[in-house]
């Protein structure tokens, strides 16, 4: 694969621009002094926010595919970033791909260029009085994009070298629309370890050198984005770039998850994840039937992390593009960091007993009548693999 890789970026003009030396970025923006920011991507960052019922994040429900808060939301909900408080807004959509040309039948196939559309007609061109007043300067735009474009791929059983040789210039072109639109401080997040999520796992198992193959397609895009990273800079005057490495983080975090309380870390419970994007979906939510509660689980579904994970990935982004922090910290968060900045709060047993009550009520029951219990390692590769993101 990477012998493949290498033929195809010597023969496209584009990535051979990515080999050269990338010049002196601008400072980067310090989390602390950032005021607005925007997120591009797919299921990871999207919240279900539509700008067309107005442009205050906090007084819309949240609709996500980890059963409860999305990193960005850890983030700008943490006492130590009250100045993102309804100020980040999610353009990210579930299933959403860099190029438009990689598509699946049972998802939106939204384009990174359709989510900067919506963000020049709202944000740049919107005449509504409430538009936010954003600043250059103090606005961090991230794009957390890639993990569709690779996996419909490989799903189809095609080569992601070509693939990535159209993609990435179609990537380049709109960071320059973002660019010429004020955009100047980028955070781009490579994509995770895709190969580890359980209905990978479970399709390996049937048919055998599955995950070899996505991983090396993951490791080859990871490849291209990092080189891309540092090019940003040299191509646009007056830009930064951070590459936040999800790939090393989440590895790591799979390797570790009992540390971090996650006492079911390989498999799902279908009955949490038929909140997929409900915006009734507590997160101490606790059914019996999976055993335990959601916050313990680290997929929320077979290819989805939960909130829990989230609130972790939020913790560790704060600290990178904190001012305190040095150029190479990139680690999973301390207990420490977590219960200062990133506290949960429990409610009383009643108070969950009367939530899991609402979610059978509102969730279960409305699908099929009646909740049907299933084990809580449940694996089946057709069930969830359509629903990327």
């Amino acid at each position: 694969m990477q012998g493949c890789l290498q033929e195809h970026a010597r023969s496209a003009g584009f990535l051979i621009l990515l080999l050269a030396l990338a010049g002196r970025a601008s400072a980067f923006l310090a989390l602390e002094d950032t005021r607005h920011w925007f997120a591009f991507g797919d299921s990871w960052s999207a919240t279900g926010y539509d700008e067309s019922r107005g442009y205050k994040t906090s007084l819309q429900p949240l609709k996500t595919s980890s059963g409860g808060r999305t990193w960005l939301e850890h983030l700008s909900s943490s006492p130590a970033c009250t100045n993102l408080y309804d100020t980040q807004h999610s353009l990210a959509v579930g299933g959403a791909t860099v190029w438009s040309g990689a598509r699946a039948a049972t998802l939106p196939n939204v384009s990174l260029s359709d989510q900067v559309d919506r963000f020049e007609q709202w944000f740049v061109t919107g005449t509504k009085p409430t538009r936010p007043r954003w600043r250059p300067s103090s606005t961090v735009f991230s794009i957390f994009l890639g993990t569709n474009d690779v996996a419909f791929r490989w799903w189809t059983g095609e080569s992601i070298a070509p693939h990535v040789q159209v993609t990435f210039p179609i990537f380049d072109a709109q960071i320059e629309r973002l660019y010429k639109l004020g955009a100047r401080n980028f955070v781009l997040f490579t994509i995770p370890p895709y190969e580890r999520a359980p209905v990978v796992v479970a399709v390996n198992r049937i048919v055998g050198d599955v995950r070899p193959k996505l991983g090396a397609s993951v490791a080859a895009w990871n490849a291209v984005l990092r080189l891309y990273a540092l090019e940003i800079p040299r191509r646009y005057p007056g830009t930064s770039a951070k590459l936040f490495d999800t790939w090393a983080w989440f590895d790591e975090l799979l390797d570790r998850a009992d540390e971090y309380g996650f006492l079911n870390s390989r498999g799902w419970c279908p009955l949490y994840a038929r909140g997929l994007y409900s915006p009734v979906v507590p997160e101490q939510l606790n059914l019996d039937e999976c055993g335990v509660p959601l916050e313990q689980y680290l997929w929320y579904d077979g290819v989805h992390p939960t909130w829990a994970v989230h609130r972790l990935l939020a913790a560790s982004v704060r600290q990178q593009l904190s001012r305190k922090t040095s150029e190479s910290q990139l680690a999973l968060p301390s207990q420490a960091e977590l219960e200062a900045n990133f506290p949960i709060v429990q409610g009383s047993e009643e108070e969950k007993e009367e939530t899991a009550k609402e979610y059978r009520r509102t969730v279960l029951a409305k699908e099929d009548g009646a909740p049907q219990p299933a084990p809580a390692g449940h694996s089946d590769p057709a069930t969830l693999f359509p629903v990327l993101g």
